[in-house]
């Protein structure tokens, strides 16, 4: 299979989310340092508006961006998640409400592999187990994936679990390492 067939996309909506999250928690002093620092036609294409929400891009152009965000204002993994949980928030109560609402937290991430399709292309997820209170998930084959995105990935988790009404919802990886940009994680999720 070539790596055309293979490759890792992001719907545009990560990339918009970020950049609301950005402006909203830095300022778009803050933004725009980031996108100086970016590639230019990933650069022009955020500042002239033509990634588009429903559009898919190539992974990374969004480590990319998440690597100028961390080397404007440092807070790495921390400030990754920090920003994805705001931006996936943001989409929920637009884009997603409707379908959260109807859902348990354990219908939710019954549903994992649907709900990850939201905003990802190209790897698997498994659900390895599911109880209450509880969850543990496998990604694997995520080519590409940076620590950064693997932390903005639990983040954006943990905020579908808040509009899921879990309670205290925190996810930590449980074999596998993010900071060495795995291909392969699994991530436990617990809430009460």
């Amino acid at each position: 299979m070539s790596d055309k067939h293979t490759a890792i996309l992001a719907k545009g909506s990560n990339f918009i989310g970020l950049l609301r999250a950005l402006d909203a928690q830095h300022g778009i002093p803050a933004r725009e340092r980031a996108l100086e620092l970016l590639p230019h036609e990933l650069a022009s294409s955020l500042r002239l508006g033509t990634i588009l929400v429903v559009g898919w891009y190539p992974a990374e152009w969004y480590a990319q961006l998440h690597a100028a965000i961390d080397r404007c204002l440092g807070g790495g993994s921390a400030l990754a998640r920090q920003l994805s949980h705001a931006a996936v928030a943001g989409d929920i109560t637009t884009m997603h409400r409707f379908i959260l609402n109807m859902l348990s937290v354990e219908t939710a991430f019954g549903q994992a592999h649907r709900v990850m399709s939201l905003y990802w292309k190209g790897g698997t997820i498994d659900r390895l187990e599911l109880a209450r209170g509880r969850s543990r998930l496998r990604f694997a084959n995520w080519k590409g994936f940076t620590p950064l995105i693997w932390h903005d990935l639990m983040g954006g988790t943990e905020a579908v679990l808040d509009a899921c009404g879990a309670k205290n919802g925190r996810c930590y990886t449980v074999a596998g390492n993010p900071e060495e940009g795995t291909e392969t994680l699994e991530v436990e999720c617990r809430w009460s």
